[in-house]
């Protein structure tokens, strides 16, 4: 990757804690960094989505 940032945040919610995850990202290489990205973008998505379900799942209730 070009360059990518990722910054978790959490805060008191409720009964619970929310978690809030910025992503950010860019692929190198012109126009095919932009195809990449096409595939990188939903991947990072599905990845933090079944990190904060499984941290959703192992946290005590």
């Amino acid at each position: 990757m070009r360059g990518g940032m990722h910054a978790p945040d959490a805060a008191a919610s409720g009964a619970g804690t929310l978690m809030i995850d910025r992503v950010s990202f860019a692929a190198p290489f012109g126009p095919l960094g932009v195809i990449a990205e096409l595939v990188i973008g939903p991947y990072l998505h599905r990845l933090i989505e079944r990190r904060n379900e499984y941290l959703a799942a192992s946290s005590p209730e």
